[in-house]
């Protein structure tokens, strides 16, 4: 089964996405009102005029133009070419939720709090040995959610590091609980066509389309 994307992920990914605009738009904005102080100065001999309308430039006309530009950028993500990246993104942050709720209980908040700043740079050995505990506890209890969530994270730092050959073993493996899994599936199809392995990755495509006969393709174009 598919879920659909609720309200609350539309809204947030708008509200995101528009206070970036803002930011980067005024950003942009300093940038542009030096520009042409520094072009027009030479030619009008004075630039009172312009510098008068320096906050007017700063913080209203640039950040205005760059939200203008985002909401094309956002309606292309909800109803365009590109909401299959938009899909993509909220069935990540499904299973994102899921492994984090999993793996906080089973460490604890501190921790996990460590692991999620760990998160965001390379892989760490201290990660990767926080992860190979997890996996022998999970296989210990058969504790195949656990198992499937570290398989994942697993997976996508390998092929993170372009090792895409040891990414398709931890899907495999994730895909040996849970074979229906679209996600997963999805996920190993690109590894196989980055890695090299096209007729794999054909493959790979069919048995999702097999086991979700609905979902057309043209969805996942990004």
């Amino acid at each position: 089964m598919i879920p659909s994307v609720p309200f609350s992920f539309y809204f947030l990914f708008w509200i995101r996405n528009s206070l970036a605009a803002i930011g980067l738009g005024i950003i942009l904005g300093h940038f542009a009102f030096v520009f042409l102080v520094f072009t027009l100065g030479p030619i009008l001999k004075s630039t009172e005029w312009l510098e008068n309308c320096s906050t007017l430039i700063k913080f209203l006309i640039s950040p205005f133009v760059a939200l203008l530009l985002t909401q094309i950028f956002i309606y292309k993500h909800f109803y365009g070419r590109n909401r299959g990246n938009f899909e993509y993104a909220y069935r990540e942050r499904l299973l994102s939720k899921e492994g984090n709720a999993l793996i906080k209980k089973e460490i604890g908040e501190g921790q996990f709090g460590r692991l999620f700043f760990e998160e965001l740079s390379d892989f760490s050995h201290s990660r990767e040995d926080i992860y190979k505990e997890l996996l022998k506890r999970a296989q210990v209890r058969g504790d195949n959610a656990l198992k499937f969530c570290i398989y994942l994270r697993m997976a996508r730092s390998s092929i993170k590091h372009f090792n895409f050959a040891k990414g398709t073993e931890w899907l495999t493996m994730a895909l040996a609980i849970r074979p229906d899994d679209l996600m997963a599936n999805f996920r190993l199809a690109i590894a196989l066509e980055k890695g090299g392995d096209g007729h794999g990755a054909i493959r790979r495509y069919r048995t999702i389309l097999s086991v979700c006969p609905i979902l057309d393709f043209r969805t996942f174009q990004g």
